[in-house]
């Protein structure tokens, strides 16, 4: 019985006691035998719980594990709203208020008992619940439940038909009871239904979002959290006048920086990959923030089975900004996308006894995936693989699956080819966008992206930096390979190797490169070290050489890296052959990229036919 949740709830006094009753109704006996028979069994189970206080004190390794621990205990539940049950705590009520006159109530409360069991099961039969977490919140609020049995009952009929809203009011019950009233109102109205049920919405609200957006209103965004505004399907806060729809590979760097530095309204949730993820970054920003705005950011590399919701959950028509790109082109990208080792633990902060090769190395890969029985699993390669980089390719580049929600919603969708933001367009193409959708830009900032984009390059050191040295006089002597121990030790100086473009992360730093490499010529990258350690350079002199060295080590590595591994990407007429071959890779091109631009092709014809390079597979490959 100890692992039985159901057993135990049998034998809990109260449903001992109700069965009793049940009992005596079915096979008769004086009202005398009735008492006596459940005086034992009170006093029976008074015993039994004695003795096995007295057992596990003696021997504390056979107490009972939590109920709710107990493989049964969803099913166990239930039992709590058997009549038994009910009908037992009627009985244990009055018992217990028999000074109270509680005696007297006894015929009053068994008949009420009664009749909270029908109410219970009338629910219980006509909407199938079994759900653990929504019998808890009867057995939590079963005084509450009972009062406004009649209108709950109204309110699931009214609605029994619209299985999304019923789900969101049975896995929330407790926080529909609490809130009632309102919750009522609001599934009632004419708005809801409009907006909602006759739309049939998947992910309908719980409250009205029109009285949320109202800061004056008791309850309002401000303070609802935001886990809480997940649960319940509440859509974003309408304080954004833009979203941006983007796929990765397809310029995603640019767009974070173009929204986020050069525009006045962020992306808050830019990186963000999770669709809860997404909706609490802005979620957050927009109800903390009601006065500001900012762009929602729906990205094609929101990978959970939840995307859906959070593009759902975005319902104020507002336009739709999406950017696309040759399909072909956003292949090859990803085919030559290097990245960290998925597989290898790599060091950020090393000391002149770690080996920076091996290191380096297990930063630098090209990025893909291996389904293995069914399963994808990270891989890493030294060179670009096609096949492995499936994965990437079908999850996080499609777009068209984020696009449709909206477009069934009747939102305005505008479309803008990668093309006109590449750095001879990119300043005419903001100040149009500036004025389609009302935006402004800082100009100093846009003329500094765009000078970055005309002469800037994905090269090697992207995935190797930061690149932080940590010199320490412990190491001057180290014979050992790779050893940490100074790490942890005080008393040595930092030389951190990083991108120019990246210097505005750090603060109190400052620019040593001239004195490390006095010729030190690689494109914009900067040595430098904390401020308070600078003093610390010249101190010791054997240190400073010997970090000095290892220091000009990395570089050289690094200009050899680079040359080698760019001697591995592939060129786009390389991957034509290549898919050419291939017969599955053109089914999967087919049954994904192609099938992914079917609304763009409605609408924006001219788009799609500037797509050389897909044009020209499709004719390879005969793809119609």
């Amino acid at each position: 019985m100890h692992n039985s949740a159901v057993e135990r709830v049998k034998n809990q006094l109260a449903y001992k006691l109700g069965q009793a009753m049940i009992d005596y109704k079915h096979n008769g006996g004086g009202y005398g035998s009735l008492l006596i028979n459940l005086y034992k069994i009170k006093k029976q189970h008074e015993k039994e719980e004695r003795i096995y206080k007295e057992t596990i004190q003696i021997f504390p390794q056979l107490q009972y594990p939590d109920l709710n621990t107990c493989p049964d205990y969803a099913q166990s539940l239930k039992y709590q709203f058997h009549l038994s049950y009910l009908l037992g705590e009627a009985l244990l009520k009055a018992y217990n208020t028999w000074y109270k006159c509680g005696g007297f109530l006894l015929s009053k409360n068994i008949k009420k008992a009664n009749k909270d069991y029908q109410s219970f099961q009338e629910i219980f039969k006509q909407f199938d619940i079994f759900n653990s977490s929504l019998l808890l919140g009867f057995i939590e609020n079963k005084a509450l439940f009972l009062k406004e049995f009649s209108r709950i009952k109204k309110l699931l009929k009214t609605h029994q038909d619209y299985k999304a809203i019923l789900d969101n009011i049975f896995n929330n019950f407790n926080y529909v009871l609490e809130n009632f009233d309102l919750i009522e109102a609001w599934l009632l109205s004419d708005d809801f239904k409009q907006r909602y049920k006759e739309q049939n919405h998947p992910y309908p609200s719980l409250l009205n979002p029109k009285k949320l957006n109202d800061y004056n209103e008791p309850l309002n965004y401000s303070n609802i959290p935001v886990e809480l505004a997940w649960q319940v399907n509440l859509p974003l806060p309408d304080n954004y006048k833009l979203v941006l729809a983007y796929r990765l590979a397809s310029g995603t760097g640019m767009l974070g920086r173009l929204f986020n530095e050069v525009l006045d309204r962020p992306i808050v949730g830019f990186w963000a990959f999770g669709a809860y993820e997404n909706y609490k970054y802005t979620y957050s920003f927009l109800s903390q923030n009601h006065n500001k705005t900012c762009t929602v950011g729906v990205c094609s590399g929101i990978l959970d089975a939840m995307a859906d919701k959070f593009v759902y959950l975005i319902s104020k028509k507002v336009p739709i900004m999406a950017v696309v790109r040759d399909p072909l082109e956003t292949v090859l990208t990803w085919v030559n996308h290097r990245g960290n080792s998925a597989k290898n633990y790599f060091h950020i902060r090393l000391n002149l006894t770690h080996d920076f090769k091996k290191n380096m190395m297990s930063r630098i890969i090209f990025n893909g995936a291996e389904c293995i029985d069914g399963q994808w699993h990270y891989t890493d390669s030294s060179y670009p693989m096609v096949e492995t980089a499936i994965f990437y390719m079908y999850k996080c580049c499609l777009l068209d699956e984020y696009i449709l929600p909206f477009v069934q919603r009747n939102f305005i969708v505008h479309y803008y080819d990668l093309t006109l933001f590449i750095p001879k367009n990119i300043v005419e193409t903001v100040k149009e966008l500036c004025t389609r959708f009302d935006l402004q830009y800082n100009q100093q900032k846009l003329d500094k992206l765009s000078l970055e984009l005309a002469h800037g390059s994905r090269n090697l050191y992207v995935w190797t930096l930061p690149y932080i040295l940590y010199c320490h006089p412990y190491d001057k002597e180290n014979k050992n390979i790779d050893d940490d121990s100074s790490l942890s030790k005080a008393g040595g100086f930092h030389l951190i190797l990083v991108k120019e473009n990246f210097k505005h992360y750090f603060s109190n730093y400052c620019d040593i490169t001239s004195k490390i490499i006095p010729d030190f010529d690689y494109e914009n990258l900067k040595i430098y070290t904390y401020e308070n350690e600078y003093h610390l350079l010249h101190k010791d002199k054997e240190l400073f050489e010997k970090s000095q060295a290892y220091m000009k080590n990395i570089i050289f590595f690094l200009k050899r890296m680079e040359k080698k591994f760019s001697t591995r990407l592939l060129n786009m007429e390389q991957l034509l052959a290549y898919m050419s071959t291939q017969e599955q890779l053109q089914t999967w091109f087919k049954e994904s990229f192609i099938k992914d631009i079917t609304h763009i092709k409605q609408h924006r014809p001219d788009i799609v036919a500037s797509w050389k390079h897909s044009q020209k597979f499709a004719r390879i490959s005969q793809v119609k």
